[in-house]
């Protein structure tokens, strides 16, 4: 679920986690989920289990997950989609919906 972590982001990391909460500024997702899915869970701090995906309308994603439905939406954009590129290239952005 988390990417690089550095020696000096530790203290923060493990002060976020360990109160139960989810680090958004090192969150990569689950790789079992679907896009959509990573991002609600990330975005909506959801920590139930995924149960669907479904894509609606205009980029807008619903994503079922055991406690509630949390809608996300995608955007393509220029930027690094991996912290091993060197340089853009499309990319998707996504924010919360509800």
């Amino acid at each position: 679920m988390y990417g690089r972590v550095t020696a000096d982001q530790v203290p923060d990391f493990l002060g976020i986690t360990e109160a139960g909460q989810i680090a958004k500024a090192f969150a990569r997702g689950r790789t079992g989920y679907e896009p959509a899915a990573q991002a609600a869970e990330i975005l909506a701090s959801e920590h139930s289990a995924c149960v669907s995906t479904t894509q609606a309308t205009d980029g807008i994603w619903q994503v079922q997950f055991k406690a509630r439905t949390v809608r996300v939406q995608s955007r393509e954009t220029m930027g690094m989609a991996s912290c091993g590129d060197t340089k853009q290239k499309a990319a998707v952005t996504w924010s919360l919906v509800s």
